[in-house]
Parts: structure tokens; sequence; C-alpha cells
């Protein structure tokens, strides 16, 4: 039972580390507060002939040029 106590207690204190250390401005749900900043991103390299779409959601989706 001890054991069973430290593991959920574990477990509680990771999961509010986990709660507490989100970047603001990471969310990708779509709401207004947080968006995705595409200025910032960094992509893989697209197809020849396309170029990332730079537009949140999804900013590395590749479109043709």
């Amino acid at each position: 039972m001890k054991n069973l106590r430290k593991l959920a207690l574990t477990v509680g204190l990771l999961a509010l580390c986990a709660c507490a250390s989100r970047t603001p401005g990471t969310d990708t749900s779509g709401s207004k507060e947080g968006r995705v900043d595409c200025s910032t991103v960094r992509c893989a390299a697209c197809p020849t002939g396309q170029h990332p779409i730079l537009k949140p959601p999804d900013c590395c989706r590749c479109v043709p040029d």
C-alpha cells in the first residue's frame, strides 16, 4: 500500500509539473489566444516546385509555387 501511495504521488507531481511547464503560444487548438506564430517555425525542405504555406495551424504544409 505504501508503494501505491508513492506511485500515485509521483504521477500526480509529474502531471502538475507538465501543466505548469506548458509554454504559452504553442497551443494549436484554434483558440484566439495562444496561436502558433509561423514566422518563428523552421520547416523541413519542401519538394522541388513547392514551398511551406506558413499559415496556422499547419505552418509547414507544402503547397505548389
